[in-house]
């Protein structure tokens, strides 16, 4: 009985869509996200991941492949007569911010939920790289300081 090589396994999972702009699809097993799952010796492996490191080695850490064509099931690492690589290493937040979830709206974001400006003056950014509208704050210590003088019994500074 003849055993298929890990690789063998894996490229069986996957169908080359032959026009401008394909996808390589993963056609195999796949998470709730749509990113293509494969198992090797029990483990399971992000398909795109496994894709880089067949085709052009170990992915160094700090960095991940980020799918340029947006479809979580396309393993397309190498550029073919059909059109360009899909996937490209790039780190975790550059990931995060060419997306369309939470972080990469909030990133690209000119103004505060109030309507104040996002600049260098009126931006204040936590040790977490967070990032606040200075305005906003000042009023919000202000009612709680307000507050807090009126809970014991103080009249407000401004009377």
């Amino acid at each position: 009985m003849r055993y298929q090589s890990t690789e063998d396994r894996f490229w069986a999972k996957v169908h080359k869509v032959e026009e401008p702009r394909g996808c390589w699809e993963w056609i195999g097993l796949r998470t709730e996200l749509g990113y293509g799952r494969f198992t090797i010796d029990g483990q399971g492996r992000k398909a795109h991941r496994m894709a880089y490191e067949l085709l052009i080695g170990p992915i160094p850490e700090g960095l991940e492949p980020d799918h340029l064509c947006r479809n979580h099931g396309c393993v397309k690492v190498i550029a073919d007569g059909f059109g360009p690589a899909h996937l490209e290493l790039v780190t975790h937040q550059e990931n995060l911010l060419r997306g369309v979830g939470f972080a990469a709206q909030h990133a690209k974001a000119k103004h505060c939920p109030q309507g104040h400006p996002y600049d260098p003056r009126n931006t204040y950014r936590d040790t977490k790289g967070r990032r606040y509208c200075i305005t906003c704050r000042r009023a919000r210590d202000a009612a709680r300081t307000q507050n807090r003088q009126a809970v014991a019994g103080r009249p407000p500074a401004d009377a």
